[in-house]
C-alpha cells in the first residue's frame, strides 16, 4: 500500500525548493537587468510600437485595428514618469508578477511546489518573454491578465461555499479580468464564451449555483465589452470593439482566393488576384502593404470594410477545403515555423535591431517614442545583446515542447480523478486552443501569438507530467492500478 504524499520529498523538499526558487528568481532578475543595460532605454524595432505609443500620446481610439487597453496602460505610466526606462522597468515587474501568478495557478490545479516552479521558470528565463517585456508591445500586459484570469477562474469553489461570498466574488473577478483581456488584445473576446461555458459546467457543486454564476459572469463580461464599444462610438462614431471590420479575414483568405471558383460579391471583383496562388505573399501583405489589391483599389483599412468582408466570406463558403488547409498549415507553423518559407510577410518574428546600430530602429516607432517620451537616446551594447539573443534562441518553448506538453496535458486529464485538476486542465487547454486557433483562422499566423498559449500548455503539461511520474514510480513498488494510485496521491501537496 502506498501512503499518500509518500513521494513528496522526492518531488520537492523545503531546502531544495527554496534554493531552486531563489536561483530561478535570481536568474530572471539578472536577465532583466542585463537587458536594460545592454539595450537602453528599450527595444523600438517593432512597427506596432508606433501605433501603441501614438494612441497613448493622442487619441486612445486613433488606431482602428488595436484595442486601447495597452495604450491606456502606457498613458498611465507616462503620467507617473515620462521616461521610457520607467515604463520598461514596470513591464519587467509585470513579468515577475506573471511568473508568480503562473506558479500559483499551477499550485491551484493540484501541483506540488517543485512542479509549479516550472511554469514560473518558463516566464522568468524565457528569452521571448524577456524580449516582449523590454518592447513597447501589448503582449506582456495581456499575458499577465490571461494568467490572472485563469487563476481566478480555477479558484471559484467547486464545492459548497460556507462563507457564501467567495464563489460569487471570485466568479465576478474572473469575468472582469477575462473581459479586460479583450481591451488589450482583441482575441480576448473569444475567451469570454469559453469562461462562461466553463463556469456553467465546473463553477459549482449544484446546477442552480453554476447557472447563477455563469449568468453573473456573462453580465459582467457583457457590461465591460458594451461599455468599451460605447466609448469607441463616442470617440469615433463606430460602435464595436474594432473598426477594421472584415479586413483581417480578407487578408487571411486572399492568398488562396480563386475567383474562377466563385462569383465575387458586387463591388469586389477588383480583389480577384491574377497572380498564381503558389506565388502569392502572406496575409500581412494584404493587410498592410499599399500595393495589395484591396488597398490599391479600395483605400487603406478600415475603408470599405464590409466589401472586403463579404469577399472573404464568399471565399470561405466556396473554398472551404482550401481555407481549412491554409489554417491547418499555419497552425503547424507553431510547431515548425519552416513549414512556409516563401512568404515575404507573416514570417517568424525577431527583434530587428539587436545586432544593429541604434539608428536601425523602426523609423515610425522611433518618431513616435521620441515625440512622446523624454531623453530617448538609444544605445546598444552589441556583445551583451548578442549573448542575450543566443539565450533567447535556446530558452523558449520550442515546437517539439509544445507537442510534448500537449500530450502530457491530455495524459493528466486522463489520469486525474481530482476535480480541481480536471477543471483546471479543461479551462487552460480551452484557453490555449482559442489563443492559437482564432488568430490563425481569422487573421494570420504570428509566432508571438503562441507565447500566451505556450505558457498555459507548460502549466497543464507540468501537472500531467507530475501525475504520470507519480504513477510510474508507484507502479514500481505496488500492484495497485495506475488510476487508483493517482487517486490516492491527489491529496498530497508538498
Amino acid at each position: 500500500m502506498i501512503r499518500p504524499g509518500a513521494l513528496a520529498p522526492r518531488l520537492g523538499g523545503d531546502r531544495w525548493f527554496r534554493r531552486a526558487a531563489a536561483t530561478v528568481v535570481a536568474v530572471g532578475i539578472a536577465l532583466r537587468i542585463l537587458t536594460m543595460v545592454g539595450y537602453s532605454p528599450g527595444d523600438i524595432s517593432h512597427p506596432d510600437t508606433a501605433w501603441y505609443v501614438g494612441s497613448a500620446a493622442h487619441s486612445l481610439f486613433s488606431d482602428p485595428f488595436r484595442p486601447v487597453g495597452y495604450a491606456l496602460f502606457l498613458r498611465l505610466l507616462h503620467s507617473v514618469s515620462p521616461n521610457v526606462s520607467f515604463t520598461i522597468a514596470v513591464q519587467h515587474l509585470v513579468g515577475l508578477a506573471t511568473a508568480l501568478l503562473a506558479y500559483r495557478l499551477c499550485r491551484q490545479i493540484g501541483s506540488r511546489r517543485a512542479v509549479a516552479l516550472l511554469p514560473a521558470a518558463a516566464v522568468l528565463v524565457s528569452g521571448d518573454q524577456l524580449y516582449l517585456e523590454y518592447s513597447l508591445l501589448s503582449d506582456c500586459l495581456f499575458l499577465a491578465l490571461l494568467v490572472l484570469s485563469g487563476l481566478l477562474a480555477v479558484s471559484i469553489p467547486s464545492s459548497e461555499d460556507p462563507s457564501g461570498w467567495r464563489g460569487p466574488v471570485t466568479t465576478l473577478a474572473a469575468a472582469l479580468v477575462t473581459a479586460l483581456t479583450a481591451e488589450v488584445r482583441t482575441v480576448g473576446v473569444a475567451l469570454v464564451p469559453v469562461l462562461i461555458v466553463w463556469v456553467l459546467r465546473y463553477g459549482g457543486a449544484r446546477r442552480a449555483v453554476r447557472v447563477r454564476r455563469a449568468a453573473a459572469a456573462a453580465v459582467v463580461c457583457l457590461a465591460v465589452l458594451l461599455g468599451y464599444a460605447a466609448a469607441q462610438q463616442q470617440a469615433t462614431g463606430v460602435f464595436g470593439l474594432s473598426r477594421f471590420g472584415g479586413w483581417p479575414l480578407y487578408a487571411r483568405v486572399a492568398p488562396i482566393a480563386d475567383c474562377h471558383r466563385f462569383h465575387p460579391p458586387a463591388g469586389t471583383a477588383v480583389l480577384c488576384e491574377k497572380m498564381p496562388i503558389s506565388q502569392r505573399p502572406g496575409p500581412d501583405f494584404y493587410l498592410w502593404n499599399p500595393y495589395s489589391r484591396a488597398e490599391w483599389f479600395l483605400g487603406y483599412p478600415p475603408s470599405h470594410a464590409s466589401l472586403v468582408g463579404s469577399f472573404a466570406l464568399s471565399t470561405i463558403v466556396h473554398e472551404p477545403l482550401s481555407y481549412l488547409g491554409l489554417v491547418t498549415r499555419d497552425l503547424g507553423r507553431y510547431i515548425d515555423p519552416s513549414l512556409v518559407t516563401g512568404q515575404l510577410w507573416g514570417a517568424d518574428w525577431r527583434s530587428l535591431a539587436l545586432n544593429q546600430p541604434p539608428g536601425s530602429a523602426d523609423p515610425g516607432s522611433l518618431r513616435a517614442v521620441t515625440g512622446y517620451y523624454r531623453n530617448v537616446h538609444l544605445h546598444v551594447r552589441d556583445r551583451l545583446m548578442d549573448t542575450l539573443e543566443s539565450w533567447r534562441g535556446i530558452f523558449r518553448v520550442h515546437g517539439v515542447l509544445i507537442v510534448l506538453l500537449t500530450l502530457l496535458g491530455c495524459a493528466g486529464l486522463r489520469l486525474s480523478s481530482d476535480r480541481r485538476t480536471t477543471r483546471g486542465i479543461v479551462l487552460l487547454a480551452a484557453f490555449a486552443i482559442v489563443l492559437i486557433v482564432v488568430p490563425t483562422a481569422t487573421m494570420s499566423y504570428e509566432a508571438r501569438y503562441g507565447l500566451p498559449a505556450s505558457l498555459l500548455l507548460v502549466i497543464i503539461g507540468a501537472r500531467g507530467g507530475e501525475l504520470m511520474l507519480v504513477c510510474l514510480r508507484a507502479l514500481r513498488w505496488s500492484a495497485v492500478p495506475a488510476r487508483s494510485i493517482s487517486a490516492r496521491l491527489q491529496g498530497g501537496r508538498g
